[in-house]
């Protein structure tokens, strides 16, 4: 049986780099793709305050938290049902991965990270067995929208025979949209682009396409995992099951 482990991060702010901290982590296990129905979870004291700003995303204030213990306290049971050689599957990649490291950083706690880019290279070398992505929005034939690069990621999962799947609550799923082709895509600022920190990278006036998502077409994508099961092709009959709260696999 293969393990992975889905999780997700609260925080104090948005940049672990200006000493922001995790309020809140939570973790779910699987097996073949599949909830066991074993879960980590905890309320996090940051050792800081908890801005306002964060509070009216999240709901958590510093008295929350006052009871709870400190992320010292929690790191060795997280790891412990984090494992070994588990693969980790993360809400949002860049922003949970870098608050979770950071945190064990400050314990002095070994850690890899691998960069976007080198994905290719991973499969091709036969170190992924499998991928997980989520999604911000599931067309009813199964396309999904997702952060931009998902839709690399699945061809390059293509290529390499690796199966690619989508972990996300059948809220996610919008059976008023057809396909993929039906899901609006945002174009984000030319700025995103040409700076960094305030700082240009670009000669003046540079224009730039800056997609916030991308489509995965259904023909890519092995399952969709969900709270009542992993979703198989073809998509339009099993998301239509899910719907009828009759529990797949």
């Amino acid at each position: 049986m293969t393990r992975s482990v889905l999780f997700d991060t609260e925080t104090t702010g948005l940049e672990h780099g200006d000493g922001h901290r995790i309020i809140e982590i939570a973790a779910l296990e699987l097996f073949n793709e599949l909830p066991t129905g074993r879960q980590f979870h905890h309320l996090i004291h940051p050792e800081r305050d908890v801005p306002e700003d964060s509070t009216r995303i999240h709901g958590i204030t510093l008295l929350h938290l006052k009871e709870k213990p400190i992320f010292r306290i929690i790191a060795e049971e997280l790891i412990a049902f984090f494992g070994a050689d588990e693969m980790l599957v993360a809400h949002n990649a860049p922003f949970d991965f870098g608050f979770v490291n950071a945190e064990l950083k400050r314990l002095g706690i070994p850690h890899r990270l691998v960069t976007d880019s080198s994905a290719g290279t991973l499969m091709a070398q036969g170190l992924v067995d499998r991928i997980v992505v989520g999604a911000d929005r599931i067309a009813a034939n199964g396309d999904t929208a997702n952060k931009i690069g998902t839709y690399t990621v699945a061809v390059l999962a293509h290529r390499h025979g690796i199966p690619f799947y989508i972990a996300a609550p059948r809220s996610t799923i919008d059976r008023a949209t057809a396909t993929g082709a039906d899901i609006p895509i945002e174009q984000r600022g030319t700025l995103e682009v040409t700076e960094v920190l305030g700082r240009s990278i670009a000669p003046t006036e540079t224009e730039a396409v800056n997609f916030a998502f991308d489509v995965t077409p259904h023909e890519l994508i092995a399952g969709i995992i969900t709270e009542v099961g992993v979703l198989l092709p073809p998509f339009a009959a099993s998301i239509a099951a899910a719907f009828a709260d009759q529990a797949i696999g």
